[in-house]
């Protein structure tokens, strides 16, 4: 494995507990060039990764599981009754008035 290899491995080992993580620590944990590998994981796996300013020139970054996300929220309406189960349609339903 090359080192470019691990080091999106290192990544993405820290990103994926869903916090977030300063550019300081991840350039440690995953070298200087930690933004080409997170853009080759966001290109190359379709990894959604967001930023956010912290002050003056410091960022955080963290994985956002966009999957999860959505499920969480779909179940969370269903359970205040805002979004029902869909229901199938029926043949009479498919005829043509005229």
């Amino acid at each position: 494995m090359s080192k470019r290899e691990n080091n999106a491995i290192k990544l993405l080992e820290t990103l994926r507990d869903g916090r977030w993580h300063t550019t300081h620590s991840l350039s440690q944990r995953a070298g200087l060039r930690f933004g080409a590998r997170l853009h080759e994981l966001r290109a190359r796996w379709r990894i959604d990764v967001v930023k956010r300013s912290t002050g003056e020139d410091t960022w955080e970054y963290r994985w956002v599981d966009v999957e999860s996300i959505k499920q969480s929220v779909i179940s969370a309406a269903r359970e205040v009754g805002a979004l029902k189960q869909p229901q199938p349609i029926e043949p009479r339903q498919l005829a043509l008035v005229d």
